[in-house]
């Protein structure tokens, strides 16, 4: 009998524990999902606590091929859920994988979740252009594209980008300019952002900024053709100067010379004489290889300017007369000195003036251009007969007379 009671008694025993062990099963936590994907940014994984479980602290581990702390970080590794908070979330977040497609093992209280952690793409950042010209303000503009085919990298999310001047810049910041904004959002589903530049206090020996984005390859981002960009800044006698302008007035008319001259001029010296057309446009501008300018011109001086021609900014100039005239020189690479429809010069840099003035009736800043670099064979040649009339250096027609200047209006 007792033999007997003692067998019942291990048999309650074991349908107990059974039971019990069921219970307990019935009670373990969960991974809201089975699998995660993440390649960029970070993903949310619940753990779910049954109804009715009492708040329990468990532990997180992490396996897989992928390495925590390397190829991605964890808000916690430990967590409280069941009782007043049911559900717990981990934040997973992807760092510099770039190598190959890995895996996350994530393990609490006997469940299981899998986090594919796939390949980052590496990005190629550049400025728009190579060099920006600065008057009174300048838009800086950073692309960012995909290193394995070169298209637009379009930014998962928001995200920021910085840039700062480099130690080869000569202006100086605070001074000589301010940067509007170092840091610039790059908006979800964009490639670009911007950056303000102003110009303060002009100083000719410091007109050089060169800017570089502070973005580094430990973060995947690899240089692109322009890591850095260049800003000129041009001297507050031309601080409009970027955009395309059209003919207004022609100060130095054919009218002009032969009053100026006074009877000297031959039919011979003014027939060949560029004349008003208010068709013409001029265009200072960038693009991948720094500063252009770009013309469409119907007049004569298509005989001395060419459709495109690259140019920098060189050195303030005082255009000496009954009224002397402060002038920026722009130094340009691609014009023909003879001023001429028949004959075209070997070399082909030269120098004009630019600065703003206002308009006498509407107050509107025009740009005003000076030609007082060239050498003719068309016109004036009684006067280039004469020596001494013309410099022998650069620039060489800066004599009341000799040179042209135009009056330019901002194109609507």
């Amino acid at each position: 009998m007792k033999k007997t009671l003692l067998l019942m008694l291990a048999v309650l025993t074991t349908l107990f524990t059974a039971c019990s062990s069921d219970d307990d099963s019935s009670s373990s936590i969960s991974f809201e999902r089975s699998s995660y994907t993440l390649t960029d940014g970070s993903v949310s994984v619940k753990l779910v606590a049954p109804a009715g479980a009492d708040a329990t602290e468990y532990p997180v581990t992490f396996g897989g091929s992928a390495v925590l702390n390397k190829d991605y970080t964890v808000s916690a590794t430990k967590y409280v859920i069941g009782g007043t908070a049911p559900v717990n979330t981990i934040v997973v977040t992807a760092k510099n994988n770039f190598d190959a497609d890995k895996t996350i093992t994530m393990t609490a209280g006997g469940a299981t979740t899998t986090i594919a952690l796939g390949k980052r793409d590496r990005i190629l950042y550049s400025f728009s252009q190579k060099e920006y010209a600065l008057g009174s303000e300048v838009l800086v503009q950073l692309n960012l594209a995909k290193v394995s085919d070169g298209s637009d990298y379009a930014a998962p999310r928001d995200m920021t980008v910085s840039i700062e001047p480099d130690a080869s810049s000569t202006a100086v910041e605070g001074t000589n300019y301010t940067i509007e904004n170092k840091t610039a959002t790059i908006l979800a589903g964009k490639s670009s952002c911007t950056f303000k530049l102003k110009a303060a206090t002009y100083d000719a020996a410091k007109t050089k900024i060169v800017l570089k984005a502070n973005l580094s390859e430990a973060d995947g981002y690899v240089s692109g053709q322009f890591p850095t960009a260049t800003v000129n800044m041009i001297s507050s006698q031309a601080s409009d100067l970027m955009g395309e302008w059209q003919v207004y007035k022609l100060v130095t008319d054919p009218a002009y010379f032969n009053d100026t001259w006074n009877g000297f001029l031959t039919s011979e010296d003014t027939k060949n004489l560029p004349k008003f057309d208010a068709a013409d446009t001029y265009t200072f501008t960038s693009d991948a290889n720094g500063l252009v300018l770009k013309t469409n011109l119907k007049s004569g001086f298509k005989n001395y300017f060419q459709s495109e021609s690259a140019f920098t900014i060189d050195k303030e100039y005082i255009l000496r007369g009954m009224q002397n005239k402060t002038l920026q020189l722009l130094k340009l690479d691609n014009v023909n000195r003879y001023f001429s429809a028949s004959q075209t010069s070997e070399d082909k840099e030269a120098l004009i003036g630019v600065r703003n003035v206002k308009d006498e009736d509407t107050g509107e800043t025009l740009l005003d251009l000076y030609i007082i670099d060239y050498n003719p064979k068309d016109f004036l040649g009684s006067i280039a007969a004469f020596d001494g009339m013309y410099n022998p250096e650069k620039p060489t027609a800066t004599l009341s007379g000799l040179y042209f200047e135009i009056l330019l209006k901002k194109k609507q």
